[in-house]
């Protein structure tokens, strides 16, 4: 049995599934209302490690092992693009604007533009354990494996505030940005007003 994992619902009574399959195939599969299958294979050619879904749901964003982030339309699985990147992408995350895919991984932090595929802007942040966006598409908030919790302003990549922490293995915001929300290697849960 082919495990798979369900990532999308279609409004106008159609379904589509995503599946992922071994060999790091992305499977698009649409049934219509009239039950008729539309079926496209596509696929990295090492292990998918990352992927979101763009807040506008026009796209998905898929990071693999083989150096590629790959741009797929949402609704036909079509591949829109493909940009070439750090091999060991942890995460990747649409802005909130849908203006800007970030990815993450091996110290770096690279800002593509996500209607054109160009690079933006790359951070080095060395020991960066994990990373997420603000809500306001202004910040990235970086976990360091020295302890230290460091926000970044996306455009300019200065740091505008370092906080001294335990060591954190993963962070995110609330949806309005008002709270910083951090796990840690010793299981505790910190929360953040900010």
């Amino acid at each position: 049995e082919i495990s798979k994992i369900k990532i999308g619902m279609v409004k106008n009574y159609s379904y589509t599934a995503r599946v992922f399959l071994p060999k790091n195939l992305i499977k698009f599969i649409c049934f219509t209302k009239e039950n008729s299958l539309v079926s496209k294979t596509i696929g990295h050619t090492k292990e998918i490690t990352c992927l979101d879904i763009s807040p506008n749901s026009k796209y998905i964003a898929t990071g693999s092992e083989d150096g590629t982030i790959k741009f797929w339309e949402f609704y036909t699985g079509n591949l829109v693009r493909t940009l070439t990147c750090q091999p060991k992408l942890q995460q990747i995350k649409f802005t909130f604007n849908n203006d800007y895919l970030v990815s993450f991984g091996e110290s770096r932090i690279k800002i593509w533009e996500t209607m054109s595929g160009k690079l933006h802007r790359t951070l080095e942040i060395s020991n960066l354990v994990t990373a997420s966006l603000s809500p306001n598409n202004l910040n990235i908030i970086c976990c360091l494996d020295n302890g230290n919790l460091d926000i970044i302003n996306l455009m300019s990549g200065e740091v505008i505030q370092t906080t001294k922490t335990p060591k954190l293995s993963c962070i995110t915001t609330s949806y309005d940005g008002s709270y910083i929300i951090a796990g840690a290697n010793s299981g505790d849960i910190f929360i953040w007003k900010r």
